[in-house]
């Protein structure tokens, strides 16, 4: 939004006092500065929801309203207004409201990050958030401080951005931009990897991200998730108890690590996510690097009750 228009509706509103309706706005202000774009635009970024909150309301009588304006200001040019002083009060009523429901959540998020770049009402990832964060081991926030080489972070957002782009060898290759509600990072797709994924991901999709971290900061795509409700068979929690049983945490470490096998040889299996809780600290590792066999630990936490906490 320009300055000049800007000034236009501060000057009216300064000199007039405040706008109690979309139909008053219209009415006042000046519509060859003030144009149908500049109110469409003020509308998806909710600018009139203390006048009105049903967004899809304002958009769809902006034009009917217009129209009323230009039939009304052509009435006064010929002055018709003059001569016919009886009809003033009818000729300036406001036009019905149509009774139509408002913009769902996600249309009105994205109307607002279209006309301002950014989400206003609320973030997209809301929606999702509760579900995803239990398979993360961090936030988009916390990988510049990324140390661990050997557990690759996991987060979640939702994909803002989808960008293909040709490699020197005439390789198609993408970037994605990934937002939560604070924060966003790129998320670079090799050819091979893209080759299988396009056409199963897009713009404004939730998903879970694992990959590596390169020297910008970047994330080089490891595995992307996507099916949320499917992540339960992706995954599975432990839940440890550190407190009563810290003397003999190796010996359990080593009953563990037979349930676990390196997640290159290709077999089926989960990735263990690992809570611990104790007096002093609690926290979540996610072991990236291995899977679990999902029968051997089941007789695992059967022979070791004492290790795990209630989940």
């Amino acid at each position: 939004m320009s300055h000049n228009v800007v000034d236009v509706i501060l000057q009216e509103r300064q000199k007039n006092g405040t706008f109690k309706t979309l139909w008053d706005f219209v009415k006042r202000v000046d519509l060859s500065v003030v144009h149908k774009t500049v109110i469409e635009n003020m509308i998806k970024a909710g600018a009139f929801d203390s006048i009105l909150s049903n967004r899809a309301q304002l958009i769809n009588v902006l034009q009917i309203y217009l129209d009323a304006i230009s039939k009304l200001n052509n009435s006064k040019k010929k002055g018709q207004m003059s001569l016919f002083d009886d009809l003033a009060p009818e000729e300036d009523s406001e036009p019905e409201m149509p009774k139509i429901p408002d913009f769902d959540s996600h249309t009105r998020l994205n109307y607002e990050r279209e006309v301002t770049g950014l989400y206003i009402s609320g973030h997209p990832y809301d929606k999702y958030q509760a579900k995803l964060e239990k398979f993360t081991n961090c936030t988009i926030g916390d990988i510049s401080g990324w140390r661990s080489k050997d557990i690759k972070p996991i987060f979640g957002g939702i994909i803002t951005s989808l960008k293909e782009r040709t490699t020197k060898k005439g390789d198609i290759m993408c970037s994605l931009q990934i937002d939560d509600s604070e924060n966003s990072i790129d998320v670079i797709i090799f050819p091979n990897k893209w080759q299988d994924l396009k056409g199963q991901i897009s713009q404004d999709m939730p998903c879970l991200i694992e990959g590596s971290i390169d020297d910008r900061g970047q994330i080089l795509l490891d595995k992307i998730y996507t099916d949320l409700d499917g992540l339960k068979n992706e995954f599975v929690s432990v839940p440890l108890n550190l407190e009563e049983n810290a003397e003999n945490f190796d010996t359990f470490m080593k009953k563990f690590s037979t349930v676990l096998f390196d997640s290159q040889d290709n077999k089926a299996g989960k990735r263990v996510i690992i809570n611990f809780n104790s007096t002093s600290e609690r926290g979540r590792i996610i072991m990236t690097n291995l899977l679990v066999d999902g029968e051997k630990l089941n007789n695992l936490l059967q022979d070791t009750p004492e290790f795990f906490a209630a989940s």
